[in-house]
């Protein structure tokens, strides 16, 4: 008989989930995804109804100013249904270090700062192809 898992030190994750996080951090980098920046975060939404979202948190004491960093990533389906949701920890559970799908997601979130678009950028992008 083996030792009784911990439920607060058990961090499984689905392999599906890493799997779709790796498979929208290809096409983002491929410019197959299109990113826009909100006000809190960053979305985008696939044919077939999916939405991908990421809320941003601001770091104020970072060395060179302020810096965003993602807090809460999400997947949902054209109803509203959520497919995953995951949050990106602090404290206790950050000191264990991040899950595999902790890691992909900040992957995915790395490839997105690079792309994502705002309004100016589209109204740019709109004059240029005048």
């Amino acid at each position: 008989m083996g030792a009784a898992r911990n439920p607060f030190l058990t961090r499984e994750d689905d392999p599906r989930h890493i799997e779709l996080v790796a498979k929208i951090a290809q096409k983002t980098r491929l410019k197959k995804i299109s990113w826009r920046r909100t006000g809190t975060g960053v979305t985008a939404s696939i044919p077939g109804g999916l939405e991908f979202s990421f809320v941003l948190s601001v770091n104020f004491f970072a060395p060179f100013g302020i810096a965003a960093n993602w807090q809460l990533f999400t997947v949902r389906q054209a109803s509203g249904q959520e497919l995953l949701k995951i949050e990106n920890l602090s404290g206790v559970p950050a000191l264990l270090g991040p899950t595999p799908l902790q890691s992909a997601v900040t992957n995915l979130f790395e490839a997105v700062r690079g792309s994502a678009s705002d309004d100016l950028d589209s109204a740019i992008n709109a004059v240029d192809r005048m």
